[in-house]
């Protein structure tokens, strides 16, 4: 198996008044190039832990252990400043809420211009024809008054393409998505859902995308990894999710989805 992506034994824990309990233990999984793995658990199952552990995102107290291997190499989860080189360039990384992840006080242009400027060395007309590119990739229309305008001047559903567009920004290997339709509309989410996939066929990214959402999980994922209490459950294909859980925890999850 030559996976683009391989995490390998994560854990996380706290070094506060309640350290020792691990929030997540012994956690794997592999991606492979154009391949997407859902992650799917209910709230507090540490999803999102897991993936801010990938990119050195975890606040204090918490710590990770275990490994990230990408592009060859083999990245420490205990070592934040090794996790942050990766960011934004080898991977891209959307968000639950955009306008949270967006500066309200600088316009669009502001922000691809700073992030092709550290991850792509472009001069600032390049930054802007770059930008214009990437704007309608993610099919934005009128990309020059978009660059002009601030977040609050544009819609969530917007501002998501906006994000995915600077995530894109450096050509990353992986992308992980936390959350990225939750606070959207079912039209909206279904849009971007379908941008998500086909940038992920065009571009040959790995995806790690992340839900509570088991319908939106099954609509975009190639494999789904299960959590529960910071742990795996198992890991299966889309098609066996529905057809042939192992799991109680997992058929308990598939019934509630289906009603």
């Amino acid at each position: 198996m030559n996976a683009l992506v391989k995490a390998e034994g994560i854990s996380i824990r706290s070094n506060g008044l309640d350290q020792g309990q691990a929030l997540v233990h012994d956690l794997s999984f592999h991606i492979e190039r154009g391949e997407v793995l859902g992650i799917v658990g209910e709230s507090g199952s540490g999803k999102s832990l897991s993936a801010l552990a990938l990119v050195g995102l975890l606040d204090q107290p918490l710590q990770a252990t275990g490994v990230l291997r990408l592009k060859g190499q083999s990245f420490q989860l205990n070592n934040a400043s090794s996790l942050a080189r990766l960011r934004g360039s080898d991977i891209g990384m959307i968000f639950q809420d955009p306008r949270a992840s967006l500066n309200p006080v600088r316009t669009i242009g502001a922000h691809f211009l700073e992030t092709l400027r550290t991850h792509r060395s472009l001069d600032r007309s390049g930054c802007r024809e770059e930008a214009i590119g990437l704007l309608e990739e993610v099919g934005i229309g009128d990309p020059d008054k978009r660059l002009l305008q601030f977040p609050h001047h544009l819609s969530g559903g917007t501002c998501q393409r906006v994000m995915i567009a600077l995530a894109l920004a450096a050509r990353p290997k992986l992308l992980i998505a936390d959350e990225p339709t939750t606070a959207l509309d079912t039209t909206v989410q279904a849009q971007v859902l379908d941008l998500i996939d086909r940038l992920r066929e065009e571009e040959g990214m790995a995806v790690l995308f992340i839900s509570h959402d088991l319908a939106v999980i099954a609509d975009i994922s190639d494999r789904v990894l299960v959590m529960r209490h910071g742990q795996q459950v198992e890991t299966l294909t889309n098609e066996a999710l529905f057809s042939a859980p192992a799991e109680d925890y997992t058929r308990s999850l598939v019934n509630l989805a289906l009603g």
